[in-house]
């Protein structure tokens, strides 16, 4: 595939439940939603993250430096993936409601 070919090609964005969804995953091997959280929550959340790996980090991780993106030891604190009691704050959804 050109650039040319890219350019002209848009990708199919699906709607979360979207049954099609899944037949396009299994056909084509990904799927693409179309945005499902809100902007102020994606940047909440990505802010978790990096508030996240920098605490289990001993070196300085920076957003957007790929070279610092390595040889990050775990922390004794409590592990999202590890601890099934920890828990990030809930954030509200578009509708208002928290989860």
């Amino acid at each position: 595939m050109n650039s040319e070919t890219a350019a002209s090609e848009q990708t199919q964005r699906f709607s979360p439940g979207d049954p099609a969804a899944r037949e396009h995953l299994l056909d084509q091997g990904y799927a693409v939603f179309k945005p499902v959280v809100a902007p102020k929550q994606c940047s909440i959340g990505l802010g978790h993250f990096w508030d996240w790996i920098r605490v289990v980090s001993d070196q300085k991780v920076m957003p957007g430096d790929v070279d610092t993106y390595h040889h990050w030891p775990l922390s004794p604190r409590p592990q999202p993936h590890i601890d099934p009691t920890y828990s990030l704050p809930p954030i509200r959804t578009r509708t208002g409601r928290l989860e």
